[in-house]
């Protein structure tokens, strides 16, 4: 091979091709403008995470934004046809022969499998005690609030009927869970000390009690039943009440035994506090009782 070395300098098209080694998110945005071909834009899409990012322009957030926002309706593609289009006319494209529609469909797709790869999915399982992703939504609460908004309309969450992209879909999931639970305990600051949940997440709270509504995880509120306060059970009525007028039930308990599992979360922690607070009234009598016979005691002394 070294011998034919200088003889294939010769021909190699690699040896006179100029590359340019700049590729900031600047440039990528201003190709991804021009970009009108379907292989361009995935082409782009898929190396938009490595493009060069200027902190000081806020770049990083912008990013975010924009492949959430193109992600958006991934799953959906009746959002992408449009009444003008001639819906049953189909095009050669990377993907085979397809409509407009669907090609914009899997363009979403491409973004929402960059963004679990690059956003959601946590590298640090194993060897960090908070995940990859954390600083990312610790530190700018309005990107916490983007990917709340995004997760909003319910059909960008992944379920069991888009099986397509399920090993994604898979690092989705376990994200929004992970996410949803730092609402209510501990994480570890940047010094590696617990600390309580960060404002901006327990704002979300009533947002985050759908999302693990969605993903059949509310009894993780059961766990953390000593966490739970008055309005995040004011948010889980009002949840099971949505349900309950849907289906015209009479009551809480009506909704909780039709499968509810708002409904069937807040009964539980409802009779959780109760007893807990009697336990408490409990212990506390003892207490006085207790101090009352050491006063005796001493004055008999």
């Amino acid at each position: 091979m070294l011998a034919n070395l200088k003889e294939i300098r010769q021909w190699h098209q690699l040896y006179d091709k100029e590359i340019d080694f700049s590729f900031s998110w600047r440039e990528w945005k201003e190709c991804f403008n021009k970009a009108q071909k379907v292989h361009e834009i995935v082409s782009l899409l898929h190396y938009g995470f490595d493009a060069e990012i200027y902190r000081q322009a806020n770049e990083f957030q912008e990013r975010i934004f924009f492949y959430l926002e193109m992600a958006y309706g991934y799953k959906s593609i009746g959002l992408f046809s449009l009444p003008e289009e001639r819906r049953n006319e189909n095009f050669h494209t990377i993907f085979g022969e397809c409509t407009v529609s669907y090609v914009r469909e899997k363009i979403a797709q491409k973004a929402w499998v960059m963004f679990c790869q690059r956003v959601f999915k946590n590298t640090e399982e194993g060897k960090s005690v908070n995940p990859s992703w954390w600083w990312i939504v610790r530190d700018d609460s309005q990107i916490l609030d983007k990917i709340l908004w995004f997760f909003s309309e319910e059909d960008n969450i992944p379920s069991g009927i888009f099986q397509s992209n399920e090993h994604n879909n898979r690092i989705a999931l376990d994200f929004l869970y992970t996410l949803a639970k730092l609402a209510w305990i501990e994480h570890q600051d940047y010094g590696n000390q617990p600390e309580s949940p960060l404002p901006h997440f327990v704002k979300n709270r009533p947002k985050f009690i759908k999302i693990l509504g969605h993903l059949g995880k509310l009894n993780f509120l059961i766990e953390k039943w000593r966490e739970v306060t008055k309005h995040d059970l004011a948010v889980l009525e009002a949840l099971a009440f949505r349900d309950k007028d849907k289906n015209k039930f009479k009551t809480i308990e009506e909704a909780a035994v039709a499968g509810s599992q708002y409904a069937q979360v807040l009964i539980v922690l409802r009779i959780l506090l109760k007893e807990n607070a009697r336990q408490e009234k409990v212990a506390e009598a003892k207490m006085v009782m207790e101090r009352a016979k050491e006063k005796i005691e001493a004055l008999s002394a």
